[in-house]
């Protein structure tokens, strides 16, 4: 497959798992941030990582993605609340 088709494949799985786990990764959040602001925030961050790895995660089962999005934005949320609430 050439560079270009691999680019849109992964653009696409990109924004697939934006919609998909969007709420899902919110309401996680904001278990432990309660914020809304902060939520926003860590969402991003959490989405940054899950875009720089986007060509290894293409290959993961449904759920071991769902796993490994759910741990990023777990370690991601700890992260800030050492970082802001000290």
């Amino acid at each position: 497959m050439d560079r270009s088709k691999k680019a849109i494949r992964l653009q696409g799985f990109v924004e697939q798992l934006y919609e998909e786990y969007r709420g899902l990764l919110l309401r996680n959040i904001s278990r432990y941030l309660g914020s809304s602001e902060a939520c926003e925030d860590v969402f991003h961050e959490v989405f940054i990582r899950i875009i720089k790895c986007a060509s290894r995660l293409i290959e993961f089962s449904p759920n071991k993605l769902k796993a490994y999005i759910l741990l990023v934005a777990h370690g991601v949320s700890i992260d800030y609340i050492r970082k802001n609430y000290r």
